[in-house]
């Protein structure tokens, strides 16, 4: 019966081995493009606006 004791708990012990591999970052390329002409519309557009509220305000 002693013998039986001494043998269970070695039964009921795992062992688990992982192996982690290094983890590669790579470099992150991001292209932006800018519609320069879309831009320059709208800065005109809000320029005819400034300037008749400042026309607004003087009168």
């Amino acid at each position: 019966m002693a013998a039986l004791f001494c043998m269970l708990p070695s039964g009921c012990s795992t062992k688990h081995e992982l192996e982690m591999k290094p983890v590669e970052v790579k470099p992150i390329h991001i292209t932006i493009d800018v519609n320069v002409k879309v831009d320059r519309a709208l800065d005109n557009f809000f320029d005819d606006i400034d300037q008749a509220e400042e026309q607004i305000i003087q009168d």
